[in-house]
């Protein structure tokens, strides 16, 4: 799998060195992941989400991409918390799924105003969630790891879980804005976080995801997206890959690193 060692980067050798610092503060698996093979994708439109997150969108937008994600049978269409209920009323009866976002773009909001805002967008019809992590606190654990934190950091996502019921949750980490070192640790961090799940009782995050595509920090690379694969695909994680996918040749690079969905506002584009 040449994409463990590119550009002069040793995969699980930094994925190692991120994990160490963390592992007296784990709950679950405190050994370095097993390299599982890129995973089988049966089509490229069938993993993308559609999205329309421009502060700019209207009604239109949002029912236009609608109409598209159910034309080319996308996984889901991404919109603005504010017109979900309109999403779900057109989106019902296709197999297309309602996905918005928490803590959109900054994830600066507090665990408790998450939760509250995941549980009132699936109340409107969100079917999955995509909320920002706190990256900040991320970087802390990143840097200087306690227990605390690390409890910290897994609570933010697990409130979101909680909160969201049978609702599928993806993790945002703005990978773009961090070290490959902090990458890893925030997969890693992932992975503990969907370890408690279980004894919280919540349904597990089901995706960590690269990036807002706001903020200037860029989009989806494959180094990240390997990077994130190697540390959750053993726990029954899975990847999105996010912002500046706006080709098939780059879907399929970023398919070939791990990525089991994808982000994109050029979905029409891409297929």
């Amino acid at each position: 799998f040449n994409l463990l060692r590119m550009a002069d980067l040793d995969i699980p050798s930094l994925v190692q060195s991120a994990l160490l610092p963390l592992v007296p503060f784990l709950l679950g698996p405190s050994t370095l992941p097993t390299l599982l093979s890129p995973p089988s994708v049966p089509s490229i439109a069938s993993i993308i989400d559609h999205t329309v997150l421009s502060p700019l969108a209207s009604s239109s937008d949002v029912s236009r991409a609608c109409a598209d994600a159910s034309a080319h049978g996308f996984a889901s269409v991404c919109i603005p918390p504010f017109y979900v209920p309109l999403a779900s009323s057109l989106m019902s009866g296709t197999n297309g799924r309602v996905c918005t976002v928490v803590s959109f773009p900054n994830g600066y909001c507090s665990t408790r105003t998450k939760a509250h805002e995941a549980s009132c967008l699936v109340s409107d019809g969100a079917d999955e969630v995509d909320m920002v992590c706190n990256v900040p606190l991320l970087r802390r654990v990143a840097s200087a790891p306690t227990g605390e934190d690390v409890d910290l950091w897994c609570e933010d996502v697990l409130a979101v879980c909680e909160a969201a019921g049978e609702a599928g949750v993806k993790c945002i980490i703005e990978a773009g804005a961090l070290t490959d070192f902090e990458v890893a640790t925030a997969s890693l961090l992932f992975r503990e976080a969907r370890h408690r799940s279980a004894a919280r009782g919540c349904k597990p995050p089901e995706f960590i995801k690269t990036s807002t595509g706001f903020n200037g920090y860029g989009g989806a690379t494959v180094k990240d997206v390997s990077i994130m694969a190697f540390c959750v695909r053993e726990s029954g994680g899975k990847v999105k890959a996010s912002g500046g996918v706006g080709s098939g040749e780059q879907a399929r690079r970023i398919v070939e690193a791990g990525a089991e969905r994808i982000g994109a506002s050029k979905g029409v584009k891409i297929v």
